[in-house]
């Protein structure tokens, strides 16, 4: 059943760790009345610049040599009232339409927190997310990597969902190159299902759109819904049959090229806003990489535990919100990159993100920034 889970006591911890000769400020915090500022933390190494957030166990901001190359509000208060900008997303990523939820004979009812559009979905885990969380964090370092790792415990039907879920993201920062990887772990005390992941936005460099972006997706299929409100995904269809789908990049391609052709043929998502399956039921070495030739930066995506990617192309803007140094937010500004388990309503679909107490749930994601040779 629906119910409302009262919010944690405050918990404050907060001091200084001076790790590998950068000041790192850290701080574990849970619901309560907070000072937004000791909810974020910094490390850096030779390349990589990466500014952490316990809201959400999320990363604010990413710079790969001193650009950046995530897309984010300027405004602290803004990223952490905003429920998406490179958090967590769970307990289930993607939408479960009308949040209904049954496992055997039990059904539960999630919250809903997708209306816009005559949409009624419970989405990336609804009101009570994983995202709108502060998480306890931990970070240690050796001569190579910094890792932190953010712990959380969710009780028993938060946003509806059954059982105690206990959830750790451990993040790995390369010290001397571009390379940062996500390991996502839970556990359960009983049977609920699970399909975590992260929501960062990217834009290769500080300025302009990812219009001129080059994408390769190695995925000859899309989501394909029941309906035009994006609500209900009933199992895929083809991006390469007709062989000049504005949704294809199995051949590389610029995201612009065709973005405008996908927003009329879909008016709900109005550019790109969809789910890739990829063809070999994991994101290889090989399957994903985004660059801007205007910065010299590309980015590869791997994850051998996720078969599919949400990708959203900022085409909603908030055009009056701040952006990164200031910039107004812009329609197509940047993508989000989200590796998921793909699933459909059918009964065998949802029962695949099924854990128990002996089966838990495991992601892992590396996201590699280099220049472009």
């Amino acid at each position: 059943m629906k119910t409302n889970i009262s919010k944690s006591k405050a918990l404050r911890l907060c001091a200084f760790a001076l790790l590998g000769g950068t000041m790192i400020s850290t701080t574990g915090c849970n619901n309560g009345n907070i000072d937004i500022n000791k909810l974020f933390f910094t490390v850096k190494g030779n390349q990589l610049e990466v500014a952490f957030c316990d809201r959400g166990a999320s990363i604010y901001s990413i710079k790969y040599k001193d650009q950046f190359v995530t897309y984010h509000p300027k405004d602290k208060e803004t990223f952490i009232t905003n429920n998406f900008y490179g958090k967590c997303l769970g307990r289930v990523a993607g939408r479960i339409p009308d949040g209904k939820l049954k496992i055997g004979e039990n059904e539960y009812y999630l919250d809903i927190n997708e209306t816009k559009g005559g949409k009624n979905n419970c989405l990336h885990g609804g009101t009570n997310g994983l995202f709108n969380k502060d998480w306890t964090h931990n970070i240690t370092e050796d001569k190579n990597y910094f890792y932190v790792t953010f712990n959380y415990t969710s009780p028993a039907d938060e946003s509806g969902f059954p059982e105690i879920l206990n959830v750790k993201y451990a993040y790995k920062v390369s010290k001397n190159d571009g390379e940062l990887s996500l390991d996502i772990n839970a556990s359960s005390s009983g049977l609920t299902p699970v399909n975590l992941s992260f929501h960062p936005y990217f834009r290769l460099g500080n300025s302009g759109t990812i219009e001129k972006h080059k994408l390769t997706v190695n995925a000859n299929n899309i989501a394909k819904y029941d309906n035009e409100g994006h609500q209900t995904v009933i199992g895929t269809e083809s991006v390469t049959a007709e062989g000049n789908s504005p949704w294809n990049f199995t051949t590389t391609k610029e995201i612009g090229k065709d973005i405008e052709e996908a927003a009329k043929k879909d008016e709900v998502s109005g550019g790109y806003d969809h789910i890739w399956c990829f063809n070999n039921g994991n994101i290889g070495e090989h399957d994903f990489e985004l660059r801007n030739e205007e910065t010299n930066i590309k980015l590869n995506v791997t994850s051998e535990d996720s078969d599919a990617v949400i990708m959203y192309s900022n085409c909603w803007p908030n055009l009056e919100q701040e952006m990164n140094d200031g910039e107004k937010d812009t329609k197509y500004a940047a993508i989000t990159i989200e590796p998921y388990t793909f699933f459909t309503t059918e009964k065998e679909s949802i029962e695949k993100l099924f854990i128990d107490k002996d089966k838990s749930f495991a992601r892992h994601i590396t996201y590699k920034f280099s220049s472009i040779s």
